[in-house]
């Protein structure tokens, strides 16, 4: 089916992708405060399989394990809003 197919192209990236972008943009601007510091990010541990685990781990603020991503993101934003042709830097 249709729905099934890898987008071949910028503009079918972008519109099977782009929703989805910005929905997860919004929420994470949710959860920045005025310093820049991200609220609820999950404190670091180990690997295990018991999903409730991580469901119940205590949480933090500013924590460079959800900064980091955060920031990746926000600079791949600039970047496309500063250069909105792609490959072209």
């Amino acid at each position: 089916t249709d729905g099934d197919r890898i987008p071949d192209t910028q503009e079918q990236l972008k519109a099977v992708y782009e929703p989805a972008v910005e929905k997860a943009w919004k929420a994470l601007c949710a959860h920045v405060d005025w310093e820049g510091n991200v609220r609820e990010i999950c404190v670091g541990t180990g690997q295990t399989d018991d999903i409730e685990f991580y469901l119940k781990r205590p949480r933090t603020l500013g924590d460079f394990h959800g900064q980091a991503p955060v920031l990746w993101l926000i600079s791949e934003r600039l970047e496309k809003m500063n250069n909105p042709v792609p490959g072209n830097k």
